[in-house]
């Protein structure tokens, strides 16, 4: 039985690492997602990846991330549609969820079909 267990998507984020003379960034790619973040902040507890599910037919949503004057971050994503949101009601494994204690969801996938309604079980 699963003790901590995340929905939603993992993304390739293109945060800033440094710019040039001209203040233009360049950006290092990195895994992303808030669920995905959120279990890789637990690794030290263990992460399987069962219930990943990929498609072939999707690309992985890119978030290219800029930043104000005061640091604060701003989002931009890639999607043509991204896999993150073509999960399908059938494709969630509800018994992983209902014996969990700690359910991490992320809603950036529920901005788009099917994901937003796979997710209103």
């Amino acid at each position: 039985m699963p003790t901590i267990v995340a929905l939603g998507e993992m993304l390739i984020d293109f945060a800033p690492v440094a710019a040039d003379a001209a203040g233009y960034p360049t950006l290092k790619a990195q895994p992303g997602g808030a669920p995905c973040n959120f279990l890789a902040a637990l690794q030290k507890y263990g992460i399987e990846t069962r219930g990943i599910i990929k498609d072939a037919a999707a690309f992985t949503t890119m978030a290219f991330v800029t930043l104000d004057t005061a640091g604060n971050r701003e989002f931009s994503f890639a999607r043509k549609p991204g896999a993150d949101t073509c999960l399908t009601e059938h494709e969630v494994d509800y018994s992983l969820i209902d014996t969990c204690r700690v359910f991490h969801f992320g809603t950036l996938s529920l901005t788009d079909e099917p994901a937003r309604t796979a997710t209103q079980k």
